[in-house]
């Protein structure tokens, strides 16, 4: 008895087309023919939807089939609701009572009406007067023992669904027996469930539940990694029952696709034996120790290594391995404890090895091995024999991946033993990348491509400070991947031509290895007006960096007064932000500071700064605020050199990625740290920041308070002026207003702006009190910001 799809049992059960009992009662109505009308196709067609979406066809077909037998009862409430009744199991076996009675029997409405009150939580009842067919009694004790289940009474269904499985020849004995195991699993029997599931299989005349059984093994060893219900002979029956599961070809199975499943399946279970690290000691090596396993899993996977050498394998392959995270851990925690268990598994990988075992003895020895192991000039030279001949196209995926790692640590190696010439050798030689080139679908997503390996290398040889070797193997990279690592172009740079060229617009959309940009931005900050100019005018550079530091020179000329060439600037910050343009050029048509205050205090985003900790990236309107980005998106705050000095080094900066070891990362990777900033110091940007300018900028105080003062300043001035037209009141009242405006908006950073906030608004209530300014300004602002 298979269980059948549900459009087949639509096929089936709705054939021909009937007329529900309702129909008495009122005229019919067509579209109740139909198992579903096409425009509600989304809600129930399995190819769209999951599980849930299977429950609804099922549960929405069991109330059509009711109301074809005549079985008044409601539709379901919710077509997205799980539920744990099992429909489908309902549908198949009135298909078989159908096809064992006939398509008009009178059994099948006695049964289907027992069958609704289980699903109703209501007992079945059996009228004994009438004439039954002979499975009447098995189905009914079935439905009881459902009845039961569902009432989580589990010792009376365990009762009724054994009397079931020992009728030798009712029909839903199959069923029958596969609930035994359910219920067994729902007691807390895991293992006795799980025997249950084993019994089943290796019984034929159970054959329609074998596809469910064996599934139902994956479902009852499905539990966290340390259950204590999972006893020690089940944790060694079920590992070798995946181990014949992810061994079997699967071209030998009647369902291909089945025993695909079952296979990755098979593999999510045996996650569950290999954790990376314990979690209660952290021990990598643990299958080696001669321990007193914490778990029935970690004692199956001792018991089983010393014979079964692909358990061992899986267990190396898949403890953790520190240099998955980042090679530079070698430099590090020398003391930490993981190094010894490392070491343990790296001799015992390499004693397979020479002792005639597979590839992946190599493999493994190598990836772990650090650069001072007494192994590692051993197991590199046993790597080069391999790396000579490179696979051609006719090998395997699998060797081609291997061979790639192989490659790839070999280089690790070199490197940490100084070897660069070694090193270089096998990174400079493009071939071993196109080996991953040949097989680019399966490597789309690898997150250690060719491409990646090459950047980890240069991004060793910076952090141990041999700048002229990285620039050597940056050359080298460059040339495999001519549009990518502009990062480290940008930072080994010997001249700001080069840093330049590896920012320019990308034609091609080639994907860098590194996020380029954030050092390129960080040195745009610092460097003199002229120069953020000159780049902005390029039509080589991203047109969003061109924006922002059109908006930084413009902000510079007016807050140091270059007159010499604001116009220029000026003009080309109004192409560049077309909705300011008219705001722009009236600002600068009279070279008057008073004109650049009236221009700033209206016109968020105005900053000394182009790259901000954070922009938006997108043209806005002058005169919209960013309500949630107070420092860094509406007006400027004070510039300090050494604040973005710091951004300069945080964005070149290197340190190892990843949870281990647990070091103190700032003490142990000072060293370092200063090799970083020694190739800053020398740095070609350097030439290009105008000392005078920045110490003058840095003497100019945040936005909210160099406006706040200025309009202050104004207001001092004119306060003897009762001459003063109505207009000219007017507008004072507007600065005013605005300038109270940056208080709240302006930059936080730099502390409250209490003192001129407060101020700017005294004046503005005083002098200016009926003024449709005094009226929108009823408060003024100190550090608690809205």
């Amino acid at each position: 008895m298979r269980y059948m799809s549900i459009l087949t049992l639509s096929a089936l059960l709705l054939q021909p087309i009937t007329t529900y009992a309702a129909s008495a009662d009122r005229p019919s109505l067509m579209a109740e023919s139909f198992y579903v009308q096409r425009q509600d196709q989304q809600y129930y067609d399995p190819r769209l939807h999951s599980l849930r979406s299977t429950k609804s066809n099922e549960s929405m077909m069991w109330h059509k089939i009711l109301l074809e037998l005549g079985i008044k009862n409601a539709p379901p409430e919710d077509t997205y609701r799980y539920t744990n009744r099992n429909y489908g199991s309902a549908l198949s076996i009135l298909q078989d009572i159908r096809r064992e009675l006939g398509e008009s029997n009178d059994y099948q409405k006695i049964w289907a009406e027992n069958q609704n009150r289980v699903y109703q939580d209501k007992k079945p009842v059996l009228d004994t007067s009438k004439k039954l067919p002979a499975r009447a009694i098995s189905d009914f004790k079935y439905q009881m023992g459902s009845f039961y289940f569902y009432d989580r009474d589990e010792e009376e269904a365990l009762k009724y669904y054994r009397q079931v499985e020992n009728m030798r020849g009712a029909p839903v004995r199959p069923l029958a027996a596969y609930m035994v195991a359910r219920t067994l699993a729902r007691q807390g029997k895991k293992e006795e469930a799980y025997n249950k599931a084993v019994e089943i299989l290796k019984d034929e005349t159970l054959k329609s539940v074998h596809d469910i059984a064996r599934n139902y093994r994956f479902i009852v060893t499905y539990y966290s990694r340390r259950d204590d219900k999972f006893t020690n002979e089940l944790a060694k029956v079920h590992l070798q029952w995946l181990l014949d599961i992810i061994q079997v070809d699967p071209i030998q199975s009647s369902d291909l696709n089945q025993a695909f499943t079952n296979y990755f399946d098979a593999f999510e279970h045996l996650d569950k034996y290999f954790p990376r690290y314990d979690p209660d000691d952290k021990s990598v090596d643990w299958w080696l120790q001669n321990i007193e396993a914490k778990s029935p899993r970690m004692k199956a996977v001792i018991d089983f290594t010393p014979e079964n050498e692909m358990i061992d394998w899986m267990q190396a392959s898949w403890a953790y391995n520190v240099f998955q995270d980042d090679w530079l851990w070698a430099l590090h925690g020398e003391d930490n404890e993981y190094w010894d268990q490392n070491a343990n598994i790296v001799e015992h990988a390499w004693g397979r090895w020479k002792n005639g075992d597979g590839l992946e003895w190599l493999e493994i020895a190598i990836q772990r091995v650090n650069p001072d192991s007494n192994f590692a000039d051993q197991i590199n030279k046993a790597a080069q024999a391999f790396l000579v001949n490179k696979p051609d196209e006719n090998e395997s995926r699998e060797y081609k991946t291997w061979f790639h790692n192989i490659w790839s640590h070999s280089i690790r190696l070199y490197l940490g033993q100084k070897k660069y010439e070694a090193a270089y050798a096998l990174f400079q030689d493009a071939s071993y990348g196109e080996l991953l080139e040949d097989n680019k679908y399966w490597y789309r997503r690898r997150p250690d491509s060719h491409q990646q390996e090459l950047a980890k290398a240069i991004r060793w040889l910076v952090y141990t400070g041999e700048v002229d070797e990285a620039r050597k193997f940056l050359s080298a990279a460059q040339e495999q991947y001519p549009k990518s690592y502009g990062h480290w172009q940008t930072l080994l740079a010997t001249d700001w031509q080069q840093a330049f060229n590896a920012n320019v617009i990308d034609s091609y959309h080639y994907k860098n290895v590194d996020d380029h940009a954030t050092l390129w931005r960080k040195m745009l900050n610092v460097i003199s007006t002229k120069e953020q100019y000159k780049i902005a005018a390029s039509d080589k550079i991203d047109p969003e960096e061109k924006r922002l530091l059109s908006w930084s020179v413009l902000t510079r000329g007016m807050l140091l007064n270059n007159r010499e060439n604001l116009d220029d600037y000026a003009a080309f910050a109004a192409n560049q932000n077309l909705s300011a343009r008219a705001q722009i050029l009236e600002a600068v048509e009279n070279n008057s500071k008073d004109d650049y205050i009236h221009f700033m205090l209206r016109t968020p985003r105005v900053r000394a700064v182009p790259f901000t900790l954070s922009f938006i990236s997108k043209e806005e309107s002058p005169v919209e605020i960013d309500i949630y980005n107070h420092s860094d998106n509406n007006w400027w705050c004070a510039y300090n050199s050494g604040d973005l000095y710091n951004e300069i080094v945080r964005a070149a900066s290197i340190r190892p990625q990843g949870r281990f070891p647990k070091i103190d990362v700032v003490s142990d990777t000072n060293p370092y740290l200063e090799n970083i900033e020694k190739i800053l110091t020398n740095h070609p940007y350097q030439d290009l920041i105008d000392a005078k300018e920045t110490k003058a900028l840095e003497a100019i105080p945040s936005g909210p308070e160099y406006l706040s003062e200025a309009v202050i300043q104004d207001e001092q001035k004119k306060r003897w002026m009762f001459w003063r037209r109505e207009e000219s009141k007017n507008q004072s009242a507007a600065n005013l207003h605005y300038a109270v405006r940056t208080t709240r908006y302006g930059c936080e950073r730099n502390g409250s702006h209490g003192q001129y906030s407060h101020a700017a608004f005294k004046i503005l209530h005083d002098v200016y009190p009926k003024t449709i300014w005094a009226k929108v300004t009823p408060y003024w602002f100190s550090d608690k910001h809205f």
